[in-house]
């Protein structure tokens, strides 16, 4: 279960196996002792938000009613297991265990509540009493591999992820399992075809791309395995799917405002603003005065470009929390996208004035002020950035930007440079540097050979289908007087700039080309302020 408590949905359903009481129960396990029943520890329901808090005392008040009533145990520990108040939930598990007909929910609940506790032994011993009742059950399979893997039982778990994916091959949880314990037998390419397998079913898979980052690095292979750690972070909270219908009956037993916002936000943190966008509506219809909703929801628009939505909800999550720094660098974000410079830049550098390490904002309020033509005054936010995140490529190429419009082509060197060494296979940061030493002014940093060299191999790599890199070696050959090669090499960009649909590159080009066909080199000229 993805739950962080409060997480709420509004779907109050029946479970449909072993929990519905219209159907005919089996005949019920001997009652239990009335010493042996264990009590329902205390919780302090007034730290709950409303809604949840009527919801439990209402299920309190039906055990109360009938203590021996297995349902309504039940069904208060799957409550306060929403919730993640897994003491208590235990404990209702263990008496809904104790009243109820055979075939029930129950065990399968409690394993999993014991698992999240982490009491692995005791979980496990649940979810098997479980299988014993549905042997194929994937999701309970799926579990007890897992806790065998936390167990450090690897062939244990081996076997029981092989037995899943004779199930189902492209399960990617089961093959990343699978991988994980050809990992600890030390079978490092079958970990590798294992977790290749994993993405192909599902390329987001956050966990997937970290091991395989560590497999590859294993293997040698630092240029993809750098590629994978890249892509662990972006998806670092994806997750995908289990069939599990009885975990995502006790998701749907979820309401409230704050559970309807965390939901939307695993959502938005996944990837997927759209599908984020009912429940961060849900959220702010219950309590229109959280903030944080108003927040997310703004973001939610702004990516889905429903800007005049977007406006609206940020404005009201300031309103609501005039210091929220979020809501204030996401309006300066609606601002650059409307190509209204001025307000973002308002926008951001109110971030900054509350947050002076903030590294969008800095990016943001550098680069704006770069597209009013104010590079001077960009260079110290885009300073701030670089510094902030040496690793972030578009720090650097924005700084040897407004470096270059002021003429300080020595500092713009130096800023390409050191980006060149924080991250060498970015190919960007080497074209820019390649392009500097091609077309700068300055005789003194003008470096046509070095320039040849760069962009040589950056469009080896890339197959020459870069229009921009061939571009620069172009201007690299005119810049060493290699005229011939930098109008065979203009044209080449051209052709594939037309090939990618890049009108305004091809007519940048066209020019360029037709001083090379001229005898003139390209050179980098200023932006006025």
């Amino acid at each position: 279960m993805t739950a962080r408590w409060p997480i709420f949905v509004v779907s109050l359903l029946l479970l449909t196996s072993g929990c519905d009481r219209t159907q005919k129960a089996p005949t019920p396990d001997p009652p239990a002792s009335t010493s042996t029943i264990p009590d329902i520890p205390p919780f302090p329901l007034d730290t709950l938000e409303l809604a949840v808090r009527q919801q439990i005392e209402n299920a309190i008040t039906a055990v109360e009613k009938d203590p021996r009533d297995a349902y309504a145990n039940g069904r208060l520990g799957m409550l306060f297991h929403t919730y993640d108040i897994y003491t208590q939930a235990d404990i209702c598990y263990q008496r809904a265990i104790m009243f109820a007909a055979t075939d029930n929910p129950w065990h399968y609940y409690r394993g999993r509540v014991l698992a999240d506790l982490g009491q692995w032994s005791t979980a496990a011993q649940s979810l098997s009493h479980h299988l014993e009742r549905r042997p194929k059950d994937f999701a309970t399979l799926l579990a007890l591999a897992d806790i065998d893997f936390r167990q450090n039982r690897f062939d244990d778990a081996r076997n029981r992820y092989e037995k899943l994916l004779q199930q189902d091959p492209e399960s990617p949880h089961a093959l990343v399992g699978f991988a994980r314990c050809q990992i600890q037998a030390g079978n490092i390419d079958a970990a590798s075809e294992s977790l290749t397998a994993a993405l192909e079913a599902s390329p987001d898979y956050g966990l997937a791309h970290y091991i395989l980052a560590q497999v590859l690095r294993k293997q040698g292979q630092l240029d993809h395995a750098r590629d994978h750690a890249s892509l662990a972070e972006k998806h670092r909270d994806h997750e995908p799917p289990i069939d599990d219908p009885l975990m995502q009956h006790l998701d749907s037993l979820a309401i409230g405002a704050i559970e309807s916002l965390h939901r939307g936000i695993e959502l938005m943190q996944a990837g997927q603003p759209k599908q984020a966008l009912p429940l961060l509506i849900e959220s702010a219809r219950i309590n229109p005065d959280l903030p944080e909703t108003h927040a997310q929801l703004g973001t939610a628009y702004l990516l889905v470009g429903e800007f005049d939505n977007a406006e609206h909800h940020l404005k009201q999550a300031l309103k609501l929390s005039p210091v929220f720094v979020e809501a204030r660098y996401n309006l300066g974000l609606l601002n650059h996208r409307r190509r209204e410079f001025a307000s973002a830049v308002a926008h951001f550098r109110a971030v900054l004035d509350i947050e002076p390490a903030h590294f969008e904002a800095n990016l943001g309020f550098g680069t704006d002020l770069q597209k009013l033509h104010r590079h001077a005054a960009a260079i110290q936010p885009l300073q701030h950035a670089a510094r902030i995140r040496p690793d972030d490529a578009r720090a650097h190429k924005r700084l040897a930007a407004a470096l270059m419009h002021v003429e300080r082509y020595a500092d713009a060197l130096a800023t390409l440079e050191a980006g060149q060494r924080a991250l060498p296979d970015d190919g960007s940061i080497t074209d820019r540097l390649a392009r500097l030493l091609a077309t700068c002014p300055d005789d003194a940093i003008r470096d046509p050979l070095r320039a040849i060299a760069l962009a040589t191999q950056l469009c080896a790599r890339t197959g020459n289908r870069i229009p921009q890199t061939l571009d620069t070696l172009a201007a690299a050959y005119a810049a060493a007087d290699r005229f011939p090669d930098a109008i065979n090499t203009a044209n080449l960009a051209i052709k594939q700039a037309r090939e990618q649909n890049k009108p305004g590159l091809v007519m940048e080009m066209e020019e360029r080309l037709q001083q090379y066909q001229a005898g003139q080199p390209y050179r980098f000229t200023p932006q006025a302020e």
